[in-house]
């Protein structure tokens, strides 16, 4: 039987002061909530806040006894939504990730300088967040900019068909074909080969029945 975690609740690190126990990591870790002296909230290990460092532990807005000056600025906002998004169950987006299993790798979840030290290569403001395997966590292994395309291509949700042109999701198959991606997906819905799907011009019928006639 493992250790009962020690209750931080109430105690101040740094800039950070706990607020209340928020479950455990998957390596049964103790995560705690804390609200940042800055105003944010953020969740961290119970390492991240009790194991010595040479610099105050923040929601990441300080780096030794400076801050980091990037506050306000998009790639601190995308760091604060992936924390928040994967670590905290009143967010709204949690079913979707921490809900189901998506998790931020220790170092980038305890420093947002960690993060952008990591990510900040390839980074544009046109740009978002993206996790190549859309089941993995958020690493560096796993993590890339990527435009919202790209995102959308990457959905764990998308159907991926064979074209003449390669395995394709149904998105980057009704382009390369210059349909909607709507009418190629109703097709396909309806049981039509992906070849007639592909090819049929505008306006055609088709029944698993009979051959594909043209109206």
């Amino acid at each position: 039987m493992g250790r009962r975690a020690v209750d931080l609740t109430g105690h101040q690190f740094g800039f950070l002061t706990v607020i209340e126990r928020a479950g455990a990591s998957k390596y049964k870790c103790a995560l705690w909530r804390c609200r940042c002296r800055c105003g944010n909230e953020v969740v961290r290990a119970s390492q991240y806040v009790r194991t010595y460092r040479p610099h105050l532990r923040s929601c990441g807005c300080q780096h030794g006894n400076r801050t980091h000056g990037m506050t306000d600025t998009r790639p601190y906002q995308t760091w604060r939504a992936m924390v928040k998004r994967c670590l905290h169950p009143s967010d709204k987006d949690f079913a979707n990730y921490g809900g189901r299993g998506i998790e931020v790798c220790p170092t980038w979840a305890g420093s947002f300088d960690a993060f952008w030290q990591d990510m900040q290569e390839g980074y544009a403001d046109h740009l978002t967040i993206d996790r190549i395997d859309n089941n993995g966590p958020y690493t560096l292994t796993n993590c890339r900019w990527a435009t919202m395309a790209e995102q959308r291509n990457n959905r764990r949700v998308n159907v991926f068909v064979d074209t003449p042109w390669g395995r394709m999701t149904v998105t980057q198959a009704a382009q390369a074909a210059g349909l909607k991606r709507v009418t190629l997906d109703a097709r396909i819905r309806r049981g039509w080969p992906v070849a007639l799907a592909l090819s049929a011009p505008k306006h055609t019928t088709y029944s698993p029945a009979a051959p594909a006639i043209g109206s």
